[in-house]
C-alpha cells in the first residue's frame, strides 16, 4: 500500500524513451518514500500556540467558516529547514511531497464535503496528504474525529496542526488531541498504524 506521487523524477534524462523513464521514476519514488516510517506525532512535538497573533486567510464553504495560515505566512520560519531548501519544485521525491501548497483539488474536497453535509458527528476521518488540511478542517468544524496525514511532519507540525488550533475554540482547544490525530510518513505501514474494526465501519 506504498505511496508516492508519479510525477517525472526532475534529475532524469529528457532524452530517454518515455516509457524507460516513466518506469525509472516510479523505481526511485517508490524506493526513496518506503524509507519514511508512518507514525503518529506525539503531543510533546506539537505547539499549537506558536501561530498565536499571526495573519491568516479566510474561506468559506457553504456554512463552514475555515481559517488557516499557509507557506506564504511562515515563510520566516520555514526558510532554514533543509527538507523545504528547494522551493522550485512542488515535489523533492523521498523528500518533500507538496504540503506546502494548497492544492485546488483539496477546495474542491472541502467543499463537496460541506454543501452535502458528509460528515456527521463523531464520524472518523483520514485525510491522506493532507498539507494544509481544508478537507480535514471542515470535517473537524462538522464534529468529526480527524487524522490527518502528510509525508512531511514537519508541514503537520508548522502548518496542519496551527490550523486545527486557529479553528477550535478555546472550550475545543482543550480537546483537540481527543478529536484530531497527526500522522507522517509513508502510506506503507497505514493499515498497521491507524485502522481498527471499529474505525473501518464508519471511515471517511
Amino acid at each position: 500500500m506504498s505511496f508516492c506521487f508519479n510525477f517525472p523524477n526532475p534529475s532524469t534524462d529528457n532524452s530517454d524513451d518515455g516509457r524507460n523513464a516513466h518506469a525509472f521514476s516510479h523505481e526511485i519514488l517508490n524506493d526513496k518514500c518506503s524509507l519514511v516510517p508512518c507514525e503518529f506525532i506525539s503531543s510533546s512535538e506539537l505547539n499549537f500556540k506558536t501561530i498565536q497573533g499571526i495573519k491568516h486567510k479566510k474561506r468559506t464553504f457553504s456554512a463552514v467558516e475555515v481559517v488557516y495560515i499557509t507557506q506564504e505566512i511562515i515563510d520566516n520560519e520555514i526558510e532554514n529547514l533543509e527538507v523545504f531548501s528547494e522551493k522550485t519544485s512542488d515535489l523533492v521525491p523521498g523528500k518533500y511531497e507538496g504540503g506546502l501548497k494548497v492544492w485546488e483539488c483539496s477546495i474542491d474536497l472541502a467543499q463537496y464535503l460541506a454543501d452535502n453535509k458528509c460528515i456527521q458527528e463523531n464520524h472518523y476521518v483520514l485525510e491522506l496528504g493532507c498539507g494544509i488540511g481544508l478537507p480535514g478542517l471542515v470535517a473537524y468544524l462538522c464534529g468529526g474525529l480527524v487524522t490527518f496525514q502528510d509525508f512531511n511532519s514537519e508541514v503537520l507540525k508548522l502548518l496542519t496542526a496551527p490550523n486545527v488550533w486557529l479553528n477550535s475554540t478555546e472550550e475545543k482547544r482543550i480537546d483537540i488531541l481527543q478529536r484530531c490525530q497527526f500522522l507522517c510518513g509513508d502510506w506503507h505501514d497505514i493499515k498497521e498504524i491507524y485502522y481498527s474494526e471499529d474505525k473501518e465501519k464508519k471511515l471517511i
